[in-house]
């Protein structure tokens, strides 16, 4: 995986005015300017090997309560809820090789109660 973000980060003053200057530190690692060379060299491709969870759900029916009037489902789910990989880039699973992705991708959790009567 090339990380473009990386890339992108390491000379000087590169997240000064970034809107993301927050979240991205300034590593230095190289102090002229950027140049062709210097950003297709093969310096910033990472090795991206991933474990990924992408779906837990969780659920249990009452078939017969109160006297067999009432059917109740509850159930949780989460998606994303993690990945394993010693990758140093936000996500290692991207589909074009580049990753130049700011945005991580959501952990998103859901609960729910079926009740038939």
């Amino acid at each position: 995986m090339y990380n473009k973000n990386e890339a992108n980060n390491v000379f000087i003053s590169s997240t000064n005015t970034a809107p993301l200057s927050n979240l991205l530190s300034d590593t230095y690692l190289f102090k002229s300017t950027r140049t062709t060379e210097m950003l297709t060299s093969d310096y910033f491709v990472r090795n991206a090997s991933f474990v990924r969870c992408d779906n837990i759900t969780v659920g249990y029916t009452w078939p017969k309560l109160l006297d067999n009037r009432l059917r109740l489902r509850l159930y949780g789910a989460v998606q994303n809820p993690f990945v394993i990989t010693k990758y140093s880039g936000l996500d290692p699973e991207v589909f074009s090789g580049i990753d130049n992705d700011v945005y991580p991708r959501p952990i998103t959790f859901t609960m729910g109660i079926i009740a038939n009567f």
